[in-house]
Parts: C-alpha cells; structure tokens; sequence
C-alpha cells in the first residue's frame, strides 16, 4: 500500500514540478508581446530561477545529506 502510494505521490509531483515550469515559461512568453528581448531577458532568467530550484536549493542538500 504504502509503495503505491509513493508512486501515486512521484507522478503527482512530476506533474506539478511541469505545470509550474510552463507557468514560468508562459509568462515568458508573455513578455514577447512586449518586445522580443525581453522575452529574452525573462527566458534567461526563468531558467536561472528553474535551475536554482533544481540544483541548489537546501532541500537538495538535505536529500543528499550535505
């Protein structure tokens, strides 16, 4: 019960980890409406945000055991 669970849970997650980076991504692509390098501009900088939160955040470190 509790392995399905988990499965359940790691789809869920995977699901909410895309939906929120094609929020990022769509605001982005908002921005073109504005002008081209700014969408530029916020592309770079949503990646930068995204991998942040991918690879240095504290809560990766704490899985790691860093």
């Amino acid at each position: 019960m509790v392995a399905r669970l988990c499965v359940v849970h790691r789809f869920a997650n995977g699901n909410f980890n895309n939906g929120l980076r094609a929020y990022y991504f769509g605001v982005a692509a908002l921005s073109w409406f504005l002008h081209p390098v700014l969408m530029i501009a916020v592309t770079i900088g949503v990646v930068y945000v995204l991998h942040q939160r991918e690879f240095r955040s504290r809560t990766l470190q704490a899985l790691l055991g860093e």
